[in-house]
Formats: C-alpha cells, sequence, structure tokens
C-alpha cells in the first residue's frame, strides 16, 4: 500500500528509529484498551518475536506521536533498561533525528 499522507508523523518518527536502529523490529497497534498508559511495549520470552507497541487512540496525534517515540526507546534499548540513562540516549536520539529529518524543532509541533 502506497503512503496515504505523503508527512505522515508516525511513519516519519518511525523511519527516526529504523534508522538509528536498523536491527531492532516490532508491531504497533492503536488500542481502546489501556487504562493506566498512554502507551506500553510488550516483549516476549521468545527472542524470535518482535515487541508488540500499543498506544492509546484516544491520544491526540501530536501527542501520540511522543508517545510512539517513547516506546519506540523501549524497543532499542530492550526489555530491561527502564527510563534510565541508556533508554534516555536512546529517546533523545530518536527524537533528534525526527526534528532532523523533518525540519521540526519538536515532535509536537
Amino acid at each position: 500500500m502506497e503512503k496515504l499522507f505523503v508527512n505522515d508523523p508516525f511513519v516519519r518518527v518511525y523511519e527516526a528509529f529504523k534508522k538509528l536502529y536498523p536491527d531492532n523490529d516490532c508491531f504497533c497497534f492503536w488500542t481502546d484498551d489501556l487504562k493506566d498508559a498512554h502507551g506500553v511495549t510488550l516483549f516476549s520470552d521468545n527472542p524470535r518475536m518482535s515487541p508488540e507497541i500499543f498506544i492509546s487512540a484516544d491520544l491526540p496525534v501530536k501527542h501520540a506521536v511522543e508517545i510512539l517515540a517513547h516506546e519506540l526507546a523501549h524497543v532499542a534499548v530492550g526489555a530491561d533498561a527502564d527510563h534510565g540513562e541508556v533508554w534516555e540516549n536512546a529517546f533523545e536520539a530518536i527524537h533528534q533525528e525526527y526534528c532532523r529529518a523533518t525540519g521540526k524543532g519538536e515532535m509536537t509541533e
């Protein structure tokens, strides 16, 4: 399928992630089922299974893009990294690559 939106921010943030972490894959889903979070990343016990990212369908697009970048940073650093310095560095790298590629100063512009 061709891209529906030429400037799709979700595609752009995923492209930033893949440029930085080309060997990492995941599946992303919209969901109405998140109660206590805006996004979540689930890692399988099977190392051959790609992580799954779930983003709340109730979020405005400008916030959902940043939540996707947040969850992609979890995929980049793995299940055990939590929100420490390694995760922060991955999130910042994805954010900076997205901004560089789009010419925007922030994801939420």
